[in-house]
């Protein structure tokens, strides 16, 4: 065991860091993945022939690199990768992730014909009673659960969806084979607790909160082309949107005397 350790305490680099560098050596190659808990703090002491205090200072050491999180009363965990997603217009999330090199894996749950529910109608502008698609799909990141999405889209508009295979980006089937192209879409974001079926497809704990992100999406002509309601998890997911400042007064003055000039 002490092999898998290669600790020299005759080394200028301090313990605790040759340690910390073994565990990060250990992450990288999979020994530990993502989401996976690593060995207690007495097994470490053990494995690696080492105080609790050099141990505890490696931890400690990995945990402000984001390498690991402490959860007091659980354990150590690996920290899960976290994607960030700069906003600049109407996305897929397949597709910004597939640009990133991460393969987004799709599970279909659901998907049936239903008659629209008055507050779904009301969301759609259809009338209440008539068919729409019923869509929910786990999506996985590599291989790890990230975000469960529902979607609701007039029957009319894409009969065959209720049947149809697709494997890849569901904005570009709907482009490519129905000719709807997403052309602007309203997004609004809000923290929730997940209920009981959402935390444990995603595999988290119901007190740990989720993005939920509520999309409005429209096609050519201004038609709703679909209703979509997505939970992500917070841990591996983020959003980002570079914002200008807002021009003041005085810097309209200045323009304007410029321009005047």
């Amino acid at each position: 065991m002490l092999e898998e350790w290669p600790l020299d305490p005759t080394s200028r680099t301090p313990l605790h860091v040759q340690f910390a560098n073994c565990l990060l050596e250990k992450i990288e190659t999979g020994l530990w993945k993502p989401g996976d808990r690593i060995p207690s703090e007495r097994s470490l002491m053990q494995q690696a022939n080492i105080s609790r205090a050099t141990v505890r200072q490696g931890l400690n050491a990995l945990a402000l690199a984001g390498a690991i999180e402490r959860i007091h009363g659980r354990g150590t965990f690996v920290k899960q990768t976290k994607y960030e997603h700069t906003i600049y217009h109407a996305y897929s999330f397949y597709e910004q992730l597939s640009a990133e090199g991460v393969h987004l894996q799709d599970q279909v749950l659901t998907r049936e014909l239903i008659d629209a529910p008055e507050n779904i109608a009301a969301r759609l502008q259809v009338e209440t009673g008539s068919k729409l698609i019923h869509l929910k799909r786990l999506r996985s990141a590599n291989n790890v659960p990230m975000m469960l999405s529902v979607h609701y889209f007039p029957y009319a508009l894409c009969p065959d969806l209720v049947h149809d295979v697709f494997d890849s980006s569901l904005y570009q089937r709907l482009h490519d084979h129905y000719g709807l192209p997403v052309v602007r879409a309203t997004d609004r974001f809000e923290a929730r607790l997940p209920n009981t079926t959402t935390s444990r497809l995603l595999k988290i704990s119901r007190r740990v909160p989720v993005l939920y992100v509520e999309r409005l999406a429209f096609t050519t002509n201004d038609v709703i082309l679909h209703l979509g309601q997505t939970y992500i998890r917070g841990d591996m997911y983020c959003f980002r949107t570079d914002l200008p400042a807002r021009a003041t007064s005085l810097m309209l003055k200045q323009e304007a005397n410029t321009a005047g000039g």
